[in-house]
Parts: structure tokens; C-alpha cells; sequence
């Protein structure tokens, strides 16, 4: 064999193996379907959930494409993120269960904010009887805080909310079991392997681009997937950290926006914060465990908070399973249903 040829085999070699490689990763494995799973390059086969998934089969609130689809009168409207999101599991269809009241959703991945909402023709023609602001607990202090830089005129809100024990009804909407796909996507197949292969350097070499940490948890029966001991979260979750004057202007922010919306006199403001899933299963780490604190206690001294995270350590007691999905950054329908029934307690309060 010649140097020409020995050279051209190397380079095949070189070009080949790591084709051959993705190939091999990617048959047999099942598709990428968590944004955890995605982000870090982990099997679904690990982390991935097994046992069904409550939806709706068909959405009972409205998902906003522009705000001249406020063309009539809501009990509820929504401005929030990927966590108000989902029409089939989504929380906002928990609330329309079992209130009845009319809910539409500006989601803020379409461009949509609290103040351009607030402030635009369609609400005021239309004033909901609540506006809920939702975020994310590893955004809500970032958001918060733009709403502090506000000039906005403070006042003693009079408004009276009328949701009242006797509208809390029992309805049951259609649902359906849905099953995570588990079968090989011939087109996503190429891209998912050379993903997770790209991903799987980053975890062994130590990049600061691996954007995921797995932590032990000390029980294994709070989630359904391949590896129940583990917890997969943003390693964001574990870099969150605030001082008492980002808690203070965050409060500034909150008091602003509600004096924003309840200027009209007809509309009462409520802010729904969702913990990060290391907040939720924080309890259930394995001693020794690097945590970092929460922003719930410390805003709760200091505003009237939905204490979602209380709500979710109770089920989680009990021992609910996928109040988060294992594979993904959100809560499973069980989390959805629980957040929509913590708030119709907080309205009833």
C-alpha cells in the first residue's frame, strides 16, 4: 500500500468513524422527546417516562396568536411562559374544569408582555375579572425586576375578586392516555445520534457547555423512567442566587405591575410563580447533595405568594409520580392539575 492510498484511508477513516458512530448510537435508541433529554444528550431510555400521561383531547382556553383575539370578554386572561404553553395538559385547562371560567393565554415566547397586554385597546374594552402572570421561578426575579423600572402611580387596590366556594364545580372534560413515542424516527435519527454524541463529549470533558447535572436522589419511586434514583435538571437550577435587594426589587416589580393592572378598577392582579424542578425534589436529594436556595420563602415574606412549592413537597410526600417529567425541565399533567388547584384555593382565600 502506497503513502497516497494509506493517507486517503486515514481521512476515510477519520470521516466514516464518527458517521458509523451516530449510526450505531442512534438504531435501537428511542427518540428525544424531554428538552433535558435534548440539551444534554441523554437517552431517553434513562430518563425518559413510562407510565402514561393524562391530556386533554381538546384545549378548554384559548392560546393567543395577536391581541385583537381578545375580541370578547374573558373571566381569565393569562400572560405567561413555556409553563402555560401546552393546551393538552396545560394547567389553564385544570382551571376551566373546574371554575368554568373563560381563559385566554398571551404566551411570552409570541412577543407578548405584561405592559403591551395591560395597555393595549382589546384589554381595555375587555377587562378579565383576573389577570395571571406567570413565570418560571430561574426567570421570575430577571422579569420582576423590569417591572420595578415601571412609573407606575401606586395605590391600595379595591379591587374584589368574585370567585366565591359555590363556583368551584366538578366537571370532567374528555381526556386520553398519552404514551411517550418510543419508536425510531428514520429522519431524526442522524441528527438525535450526532447530537448526543456532541452532548456526551461535553459531560466528559467537563465543557461549560454541558447545560445538565444529574443529582441522587434518596428514593427511587417519585418518578417512571429507566433510572428513578436520579434527578436531571438545568445546571442553571444550581447557579440561581439572589440578595435581599434583588428580593426587594423584585417585590417593587410585583407591586407595580399589580397597581398596573388594577388601575382599572375591574381586574385583579395574581402572579403565579412555578418552582424549578431542583426547588420541587430538593427535599428528596440524597444527603450531602449541592442545593441552592429558593426564591419562594424569601418573596413570601415579603408579597402574599402562591406557594406552589409547599404544594408540590406535599404531593411529592405522598409520593407522586412525574409531578415532573424525568426527562423534561416541566411538570407532567399531575403538576399542571395540582398548580390549577393551589390557585383556585389561593383565589378562594
Amino acid at each position: 500500500m502506497n503513502a497516497f492510498v494509506r493517507y486517503n484511508s486515514v481521512i476515510a477513516a477519520f470521516i466514516l468513524l464518527p458517521l458509523f458512530l451516530a449510526v450505531y448510537m442512534a438504531i435501537g435508541s428511542q427518540p428525544l422527546s424531554g428538552d433535558l433529554t435534548r440539551i444534554g444528550g441523554h437517552l431517553e431510555e434513562d430518563f425518559g417516562w413510562n407510565e402514561p400521561q393524562k391530556v386533554f383531547q381538546s384545549g378548554r382556553f384559548v392560546m393567543a396568536k395577536s391581541i385583537t383575539d381578545l375580541d370578547h370578554h374573558y373571566d381569565v386572561v393569562v400572560i405567561g411562559d413555556s409553563f402555560s404553553a401546552d393546551r393538552q395538559k396545560g394547567w389553564q385547562n385544570y382551571l376551566v374544569e373546574n371554575t368554568g371560567l373563560s381563559v385566554i393565554t398571551f404566551g411570552m415566547a409570541f412577543g407578548f408582555s405584561l405592559e403591551d397586554v395591560v395597555t393595549s385597546a382589546p384589554f381595555k374594552d375587555f377587562p378579565p375579572k383576573i389577570l395571571i402572570y406567570e413565570s418560571v421561578e430561574r426567570r421570575a426575579l430577571q422579569r420582576l425586576h423590569e417591572f420595578s423600572e415601571w412609573d407606575v402611580q401606586r395605590q391600595v387596590s379595591e379591587v374584589e375578586f368574585l370567585l366565591h366556594s359555590n363556583n368551584v364545580l366538578s366537571r370532567d372534560y374528555p381526556k386520553r392516555e398519552h404514551l411517550r413515542k418510543v419508536t425510531v424516527d428514520v429522519e431524526r435519527l442522524l441528527s438525535e445520534a450526532a447530537n448526543r454524541i456532541e452532548k456526551s463529549v461535553y459531560r466528559l470533558t467537563g465543557s461549560d457547555k454541558d447545560r445538565t447535572v444529574v443529582l441522587p436522589l434518596k428514593q427511587g419511586n417519585l418518578f417512571s423512567n429507566g433510572t428513578p434514583d436520579k434527578l436531571l435538571v438545568l445546571r442553571d437550577d444550581l447557579q440561581k442566587k439572589f440578595s435581599d435587594n434583588d428580593i426587594a426589587t423584585a417585590v417593587h416589580g410585583l407591586l407595580n405591575a399589580r397597581s398596573l393592572v388594577e388601575a382599572n378598577g375591574k381586574t385583579k392582579f395574581v402572579f403565579l410563580m412555578f418552582p424549578d424542578k431542583l426547588t420541587a425534589y430538593s427535599p428528596f436529594l440524597s444527603p450531602g447533595t449541592k442545593t441552592v436556595p429558593s426564591a419562594f420563602p424569601a418573596l413570601a415574606k415579603r408579597y402574599p405568594l402562591l406557594r406552589l412549592d409547599q404544594r408540590f413537597h406535599s404531593e411529592l410526600l405522598k409520593g407522586a409520580k412525574d409531578l415532573y417529567l424525568p426527562n423534561d425541565t416541566h411538570t407532567g399533567y399531575y403538576g399542571y392539575k395540582m398548580a390549577a388547584m393551589s390557585l383556585i384555593d389561593y383565589l378562594l382565600q
